[in-house]
């Protein structure tokens, strides 16, 4: 079967933005110094590659396998237990009722990861994905509805800029670290989607 390696970046909820702190995760360590303290010694050891963690983003590798009868990659995540689109969606871009992982000891790991804002492929011949995970296929499944709300475009917009700024930092090319407000923006779109669908429409769940 063949297959192939993602890397995500996505945004972390234990260092969900504050003005001065950390939110919600009972610290009190500025996210400045957060970032220096975790990404800080990694990235003087191995470059911008190590950037992939910062103020409020990491990483997650999951794969693709490709499917013969459909002649599609699709994708297969351990860590929630999923395989195919429609399953990844709901997992991981769902405004409410996300699946659960199969794996008890996966669960308080995954719900730190909030949402995927950059999907690539790595390899000898880098592919950016993000496009079809983040907006088509999320689209998709709300039926076509998401394109309507008001934040859609910022979210698009947000997606199309952190994808080649992702790739390059995945290939040690980019300092994520140099980009934050881009993350940021990527985080308030998503944010005012999930108020904008939730708050009212009765389609919030995938």
């Amino acid at each position: 079967m063949k297959r192939r390696v993602v890397s995500t970046l996505v945004l972390a909820a234990c260092l969900a933005w504050s003005p001065a702190k950390l939110a919600g995760c009972g610290e009190t360590e500025t996210i400045e110094a957060l970032a220096a303290r975790i990404a800080g010694p990694k990235m003087a050891s191995g470059g911008n590659r190590f950037s992939v963690f910062g103020r409020r983003h990491n990483d997650h590798t999951w794969l693709e396998v490709f499917d013969a009868t459909s002649a599609t990659w699709i994708p297969a995540d351990p860590a929630v237990g999923v395989v195919g689109i429609d399953q990844w969606v709901a997992a991981r871009l769902a405004f409410e009722g996300r699946r659960e992982p199969v794996v008890a000891a996966a669960v308080p790991i995954v719900k730190t990861m909030l949402v995927p804002i950059a999907i690539v492929v790595m390899g000898e011949a880098r592919e950016e994905r993000s496009s079809y995970y983040l907006v088509e296929a999320f689209d998709r499944a709300y039926g076509g509805r998401l394109r309507a709300l008001p934040s859609w475009s910022r979210w698009v917009e947000a997606v199309r800029q952190l994808a080649p700024l992702s790739s390059g930092a995945f290939a040690g090319e980019v300092n994520l670290h140099e980009h934050a407000a881009t993350i940021a923006q990527a985080a308030d779109a998503y944010d005012r989607l999930r108020h904008e669908s939730v708050g009212s429409n009765p389609w919030g769940q995938v």
